[in-house]
């Protein structure tokens, strides 16, 4: 018998607790970013009524959530790390974005709104978020064994990758549009698409930090030099 049990045990507990607060995290920073799109959105005169508001809140909330949690997963694995967080990343975007249009359709029945349409653009969208949160894993991945890798790299990537994919974001909608995007959907798409990888970026290096994954390379083989 080998004394590695209460340690692996050990592990998968911190690991747990980790994917546990990116997940109440998650719900957190979907809540910020609509309290500062609603503030962004109320000093250009735009306030939204209630039931569109929620809506988004919703959305947002569902979205933040299962990206964040499902990054965490995989920062906090030992073995094959930016692979694993890439690939959840690339799965768990796409899947929030459709959680997320489910949310904001529900609370739009339930309140007897019309229920936005699921456009080309909302695929497209989708397919761009898949592609930015794969990349994101994977690179969150590769940082989590450089100890010198701390919050600010990790906020400065996030914030990297908001500008170049939010861009592409905010060109879709203007491409699809009918007409000229409204000034407050351009406010919400740009302090969301910015925002929102900074965040996640950050909570994924807290998780990884709280399962004793970033800073720390992983385990090194018996079959290895030391």
């Amino acid at each position: 018998m080998t004394g590695h049990g209460p340690a692996v045990a050990g592990g998968d507990r911190k690991a747990f607790r980790a994917v546990v607060m990116a997940a109440w995290a998650g719900i957190l920073l979907g809540l910020f970013i609509q309290i500062v799109t609603l503030g962004g959105r109320s000093a250009i005169g735009a306030i939204p009524a209630a039931l569109p508001f929620l809506s988004a809140v919703a959305g947002s909330v569902a979205w933040s959530a299962i990206v964040c949690c499902g990054l965490a997963i995989g920062i906090t694995v030992e073995n094959y790390r930016p692979q694993i967080t890439g690939l959840l990343g690339l799965i768990a975007a796409p899947a929030a974005w459709a959680a997320a249009k489910g949310a904001q359709r529900a609370v739009q029945t339930i309140g007897g709104a019309p229920v936005d349409a699921i456009t080309a653009t909302v695929l497209q969208v989708g397919a761009v978020k898949a592609i930015e949160y794969g990349l994101l894993g994977y690179v969150l991945g590769r940082l989590a064994a450089r100890p010198r890798a701390g919050l600010g790299l990790h906020t400065a990537l996030g914030f990297g990758f908001g500008v170049v994919f939010g861009a592409m974001i905010v060109g879709l909608n203007v491409v699809h549009a009918n007409g000229p995007v409204p000034p407050a959907q351009m406010l919400g798409l740009v302090i969301t698409e910015i925002i929102f990888p900074v965040g996640c970026a950050a909570v994924t290096y807290g998780a990884g930090r709280l399962a004793g994954a970033v800073g720390f390379p992983g385990p090194v083989s018996p079959a290895q030099p030391v």
